[in-house]
């Protein structure tokens, strides 16, 4: 085919410990799938390679190791090189201090049995604590070489350890649900007393308790004894070793455990990276929510059944945890009980991830109740956390390190029990769904100033967008979720999956998803969510932004600088050749990234398409590391270049593991779709209303909510409800609502009867709506102003009259308990409606005067505030301006918003905005505005209705006596007659339009139209004129210095000497044009040139010489993201390939070139394609399938209107000819009707057959 038109090290002394023994955290990581069994502790998974159980009853010695100094690092670091890079130096450092530290323990024959957090327990079995002190003495030795990290800055922080010993007998089991997380428990009151020994040990000390000292007797060296006050049990602190102790280290396993075996004892999140290769992405420093729990009531020791009880207990935490997409990270057993830690927003992080932790500690509270624990109480707080695999090679744990990390622990201990107690900004981001109890601000270790502490009593309610758990059970749609289950299951076994959830509002569709990413959030699942927003049709990409920036681990709270450094990373870790095109991300990601020289070269059509190449592998990168959920809501608002991008994501689903659920109202015009329909892969999911079992269902559910007690509804009332609502669930909840509001006893059939029901959901809502107070009513009409989402700030600054930010957030907080709006971002103090309805209810019953009113006075405060940031605000001013009487501003914003979507390639937004525009202007302002608008109507092939507009535009021309704009819109014109053949009506306006150019000396027009008139002359065959036009053209613009022109008018030349058979002339011209074109630095016009001059080079046989241009064509289609060059360079590619022989080569490049041109639906491209292929079959002996696809490539030239040049014709006669003479003319004419006969499609599937097979 032809293409046309390490930053920080350790100070250490003599004996450091040598580099090729430390690994840094790609190390880790690399290979991590082969040795799931680290996860376990050495001797159990000796155990299970083994089949032979362990003893719950052991006897041997216990050591503890706590590290400290890893939290000032991770501030240190995370301050110098920034979050992500800071987070994977804090990885390489911590896991050097622990490859040390367990090399010494593994010395001794010892082994970690859990980490928590930044200490270890270990476990030397047998040992009567003369091997667990030497041990501790040797990671203390270690210790000193490594106490000491600098920064790259400079700066110096201390690392230091504090270890205790005990020895006796333990409880030794396994606990926890296998599907969750199988957890090595080492219990008792040797637990206990080894607790004691820790408390009174200080950093760079070993410290015996009791039972320690009494057996190791005079062997050691004691060089201070110390009295626990509260157990009156003694400690010692180590000071030698008396005599040698040889070291004893436990036997390796031969072979590696069975992945299946091993799975069982990982959190799934983190197995399922590391089933996928991508470990290294569990290093990462994040906003979340550590949740510590104390519990007692377990006496291992003296009962037998405690080992079962705290399993079952176990089990439940797990459960509760994950249901609310957290992770039970760690168990540990203390002299005053246990704990564990919890975090919610690692490794996978939700939106309402504060909510989520509130929600799951009030049901871990209640645990008393249903299990043997007692004494329960919890502490959350909130902060950034280091998440990652430490240890060693052959001993590793996912943890999440940090301060807040410790600031839940200590508010555990300060909680009585049966409380929960938290840090001021869990209460805050987690919002007024929760009860909260202020308290006394106190003190906590580590923490110089007071710490504010809330206690969270209850909960009213926990509604969010993307929540995990609804109060009520879903009613009435199992069919639905278990359909949309079997769907993630084709899409986690790597058969990627796209879901289509109609209905009408208020039917469910996102209670629905609420429930179905919980499921899919259970299963260790990403789950990345959009909305789309009624003003949002022609803001192009928004619903896609919150995907991606989940999608690329941005942390919107930061600030933006950071945010595009995370996104550097991000794209270095999927592609470092991506960083160049980052800035495409800008309006996608509302981030401030400036065009460079690379992205500054793409005109609109380029950038889009480079943009959705550049998507579409980093969706490929992010899958590879796990399946993902991707939710797009409210889809009957998508915009044009998100429906685009839709379209190019879900047709490479087939071989990910991703699921794209999308929800939207049914369209009455069957012309609007989402454009994937078609896709095999692609299923509609149709929700009906709720039969009136159902609906009964949801009355009591909700009766139970409103009245807190559990009721049966009466008859009477589950009548009234289903006969008004039909089975609308929303419109049953706020009936019901309505309902409650009078004080009606919903026992009394006479009193419901006697109610009258609003006759609409419409009504009801109205009626709800008036119930309320002057001031929330007002606001609550302000932010319907603004859309269903929308941020408290702007409310009182479109409108002052509502009062101060306070008194708004007051009034919202009153809207929030009359359920009609919730909190859906703390941070960003966003607010959204509970449900479409109520938004576009109440923004309907305002007069029109008083919303034109509230839309100006919207778009005038964002003006004001946008400050630089005007540009990534255009599509909301026109939106705001257009509902407005300001006519001014008005013409202002649609104009800028229209000309900045035809720079996106936002070609349906531009449409829509200029088109509103035009009859708002003057005569000469809208003949301007016309054409720009028949050029876009033009670029989409809407050619009826873009020569509508250029007449229009020309007919305004004439009106004006304007002879240049005459001329202008002229050549507007004739350009669209010419695409739809009309040449001389073409070549007639053309001509006319020279004149104009030329009478008022408008060379570069005159050069504009020249090079048009030689196209249609070309066109029509007549190449010597073509070419006489082109050099006409030429010479202007070589005396006007227009280089691209000039280049574009010598590679036109070269391909009239091509169809024209001059290979050398041609090859010249593209010589010529390829020199200019590396003047001026386009690189797709070089990439072009350079796809050409191969293309000369194969038809003269130059096999090599074609190879090596094309490559080069193909590097830079890559580098500027031209899916569609590259699918050109591959035909082109397997044309040089086949030329050579290399019949295998050629398949491949076909393949991958047919698959292109098929998601573009690139007829032009598929006839030359399946002629290409048909000779390649030809040279493979396959006659038939030889001729067929030359047939199919007849009926696309037939059908387009596009019969082939001369030469070409010729040259498939050549090289088809002795392939297909063993066939008589009559069963060659027959193959080639039959290839005329095939769909399209299935001509697809013979030419792809045809390459795999051969």
């Amino acid at each position: 085919m032809r293409a046309i038109t390490g930053a920080t090290g350790m100070r250490a002394g003599m004996d450091e410990v040598p580099h090729s023994a430390v690994q840094d955290a790609s190390a880790t990581a690399e290979g991590a799938f082969d040795h799931l069994e680290a996860y376990i502790p050495g001797d159990r998974r000796r155990a299970l390679a083994s089949g032979l159980p362990m003893p719950d009853r052991v006897r041997g010695a216990a050591l503890f190791a706590d590290i400290s100094g890893f939290t000032p690092l991770t501030e240190a670091l995370a301050k110098e090189l920034g979050p992500q890079r800071g987070a994977e130096e804090l990885t390489a450092h911590v896991n050097r201090v622990f490859h040390a530290v367990v090399d010494e323990l593994d010395r001794y024959g010892g082994h970690v049995i859990y980490f928590s957090g930044d200490a270890i327990t270990c476990w030397i079995d047998g040992d009567d604590g003369v091997r667990a002190t030497a041990c501790g003495l040797a990671m203390q030795e270690t210790m000193n070489h490594l106490r000491e990290v600098i920064t790259p800055a400079g700066s110096c922080v201390r690392l230091a350890m504090k270890i205790a010993v005990a020895v006796g007998s333990a409880r030794r089991f396994v606990a926890g649900d296998p599907d969750i997380q199988l957890v090595d428990v080492l219990a008792g009151r040797l637990i206990d007393a080894l607790a004691v020994a820790e408390r009174h040990a200080a950093k760079g000390e070993v410290v015996l308790e009791r039972s320690a000292l009494e057996s190791v007797g005079d062997r050691v060296e004691i060089r201070e004894r110390r009295v626990d006050e509260e157990s009156g049990r003694s400690c010692g602190v180590v000071a030698r070793m008396i005599g040698s102790v040889p070291a004893l280290p436990a036997p390796l396993l031969a072979t590696p455990l069975p992945a299946q075996i091993a799975k069982a004892w990982l959190l799934p999140a983190v197995y399922e990276r590391l089933r996928t290769g991508r470990g290294e992405f569990l290093a990462e420093l994040r906003p979340a929510f550590p949740l510590f729990l104390r519990f007692g009531g377990f006496d291992y020791d003296a009962d037998e059944d405690a080992i079962g009880k705290l399993d079952v207990f176990l089990r439940q935490v797990q459960r509760i945890v994950a249901s609310y997409g957290g992770n039970l990270l760690h168990l540990t057993l203390g002299d005053k009980g246990a704990y564990l830690y919890a975090v919610f927003g690692s490794p996978l992080a939700h939106e309402d991830d504060a909510a989520r932790a509130a929600a799951a500690a009030l049901e871990l509270r209640d645990l008393p109740s249903i299990t043997a624990a007692t004494d329960i109480r919890i502490g959350i707080a909130y902060g950034r956390l280091h998440s990652g695999t430490y240890g060693h090679e052959r001993r590793l744990a996912f943890t999440c390190l940090g301060d807040a990390v410790n600031l839940a622990a200590r508010l555990m201990s300060k909680a009585p029990p049966g409380q929960i107690y938290v840090a001021e900004p869990v209460r805050r981001a987690a919002g007024d769904a929760f009860s909260w109890e202020e308290l006394t601000p106190t003190t906590v270790k580590g923490k110089a100033d007071l710490v504010s502490v809330f206690a969270l009593t209850g909960s009213k309610r926990y509604a969010a967008r993307s929540q995990i758990r609804d109060e009520r059970a879903i009613v009435g749609r199992a069919a639905e979720l278990d359909a949309m289950g079997a769907q993630l299951d084709e899409a986690l076994d790597g058969r990627g999956q796209v879901v289509g959830l109609s209905a009408e509002a208020g039917i469910g569709k996102s209670r629905l998803i609420a429930e179905f990413v919980g499921a899919a959030t259970r299963r260790g699942v990403l789950v990345a969510t959009g909305e789309c927003q009624s003003y949002g049709k022609n803001t192009s990409y928004l619903v896609w932004r919150e995907i991606w920036s989940t999608l690329f681990r941005l942390d919107r709270s930061v600030p933006e600088q950071e945010q595009v450094r995370a996104l550097e990373n991000e794209l270095a870790s999927v592609d470092p050749a991506l960083i160049p095109r980052a800035p495409l991300l800008a309006g996608l990601l509302d981030l401030p990234l400036v065009d460079n020289d690379l992205t500054s070269q793409f005109d609109a059509k380029l950038r889009k398409t480079s943009l959705e190449s550049l998507l579409a592998e980093c969706l490929r990168a992010r899958a590879n590391e796990g399946p993902l959920v991707l939710v797009l809501e409210d889809c009957h608002w998508l915009d044009p270049l998100s429906r685009d991008l839709l379209g190019v994501l879900a047709r490479m689903l087939p071989a990910l593991p991703v699921l794209i659920v999308l929800a939207y109202r049914p369209d009455a015009d069957p012309d609007r779709t989402l454009g994937i329909e078609s896709l095999p892969h692609f299923r509609e999911i149709a929700l009906a209303e709720l039969d009136y079992d159902h609906a009964a269902l949801l009355i009591r559910s909700r009766l139970e909510q409103l009245l807190g007690a559990e009721t049966d509804p009466p008859e009477a009332l589950v009548k009234l409800v289903t006969a008004r609502a039909q089975g609308n669930p929303f419109y049953i909840e706020e009936l019901l609502n309505f309902i409650a509001s009078h004080g009606v006893d919903l026992r009394d059939e006479r009193a419901l009867q006697r109610l009258d029901l609003p006759e609409s959901l419409h009504s009801l809502i109205l009626s709800r709506i008036d119930k309320l107070g002057e001031a929330p009513r007002q606001v609550l009409k302000v932010a319907s102003v603004f859309g269903r989402v929308f941020e408290a700030p702007m409310l009182p600054g479109a409108y002052p009259e509502l009062g101060g930010i306070d008194a708004v957030k007051e009034h919202l907080t009153a809207l929030d308990a009359f359920d009609l709006v919730h909190m859906d971002q703390q941070t960003e103090q966003t607010y959204i409606f509970k449900h479409v309805v109520t938004r576009e209810v109440t923004y309907e019953s305002m007069p029109f005067a008083f919303r034109s009113m509230l839309h100006e006075r919207a778009g005038d405060f964002i003006e004001e505030s946008a400050g630089e940031g005007i540009e990534r605000n255009l599509d909301l001013l026109a939106h705001h301006y257009w509902h407005s009487e300001n006519l001014e501003r008005k013409r202002e914003y649609l104009g800028r918003a229209g000309a900045a979507a035809q720079g996106s390639y936002a070609n349906a937004a531009a449409i829509d905005y200029f088109e509103r525009l035009a009859p708002l202007l003057s005569k000469g302002s809208r003949l301007d505005v016309l054409l720009k608008l028949g050029k876009v109507l033009e670029v989409v092939g809407n050619w009826h209705r873009a020569e509508q507009v250029d007449g229009e535009a020309l007919a305004l021309a004439e009106s004006l006596d304007d002879g240049l704009r005459r001329a202008s819109c002229q050549a507007a014109l004739a350009e669209v007659v010419r695409k739809q053949g009309r040449y001389n009506e073409a070549l007639d306006l053309l001509n006319r339009a020279a004149r104009g150019f030329a009478a008022f000396g408008e060379e570069s027009g005159v050069a504009k139209v020249l090079h048009l008139v030689g196209t249609v002359r070309a066109q029509r065959g007549d190449y010597d004129k073509a070419v006489e036009s082109y050099k006409k053209s030429l010479q202007i613009r070589e005396r006007i210095g227009d280089k691209s022109g000039m280049a574009s008018l010598l590679s036109n030349l070269g391909v009239i000497e091509e169809y024209r058979g001059d290979y050398e002339a041609s090859r010249t011209f593209h010589q010529r044009a390829l020199a200019l074109r590396e003047s001026v630095g386009d690189l797709l016009a070089i990439s072009v040139s350079m796809s050409n001059l191969g293309m000369i080079a194969v038809l003269q046989k130059r096999y090599e010489e074609a190879r090596e241009w094309l490559e080069k064509s193909m590097q830079l289609s890559r580098q500027v993201g031209d899916t569609w060059m590259v699918a050109n360079c591959h035909n082109n590619l397997g044309n040089v390939t086949r030329g050579l022989g290399d019949y295998a080569a050629a398949c491949i490049q076909y393949a991958d070139s047919l698959r292109t041109y098929r998601d573009y639906d690139d007829r032009w491209s598929l006839a030359f394609l399946f002629e290409d292929i048909g000779v390649l079959a030809a040279l493979t002996g396959d006659a038939s399938r030889a001729l067929e696809l030359i047939g199919a490539a007849d009926a696309l030239r037939e059908a387009m209107g596009a019969p082939r040049a001369p030469s070409l014709e010729k040259e498939i006669e050549t090289q088809l000819a002795a392939g297909v003479a063993g066939l008589s003319d009559e069963d060659r004419a027959a193959c080639r009707e039959q290839g005329r006969a095939l769909e399209l499609a299935s001509a697809i599937e013979h030419a792809l057959a045809l390459c795999e097979k051969t």
